[in-house]
Order: structure tokens, then sequence, then C-alpha cells
């Protein structure tokens, strides 16, 4: 039985990454919430651990 995505203002979002690769600028993270589904992309630069963007893509 597939699981029914929880609405994404209902729950703290449990990101899993679903790929990565390295940029001129740093490392891109693409992640998947387990509980909702709802995607986002993460760009981390070379000289921090901080992300310096990400954005929530609803599908």
């Amino acid at each position: 039985m597939a699981r029914q995505a929880v609405p994404a203002s209902e729950h703290e979002h449990s990101w899993q990454t679903r790929s990565s690769h390295h940029t001129s600028t740093g490392i891109v993270q693409y992640l998947q919430c387990l509980t909702c589904k709802t995607q986002q992309m993460r760009q981390i630069g070379f000289d921090c651990q901080v992300p310096k963007a990400s954005k929530e893509i609803r599908a």
C-alpha cells in the first residue's frame, strides 16, 4: 500500500538526499522529505558547511 503525502505545514520535514553533485561554486544537493514527498534543492559552498541557498519544490 502506498503512503499518502502529508501536507508540509503539518509536520517537521525529514530530509533524505536523493542525489548530489559538485559544481564550480560548491555542492548541489537534491533532497526529498520522507513524509510529505516535498523536494528541495540546496547549494553548499566549498568554504562553508551552511547552505548558501535552498529552494523548496512542491509537486
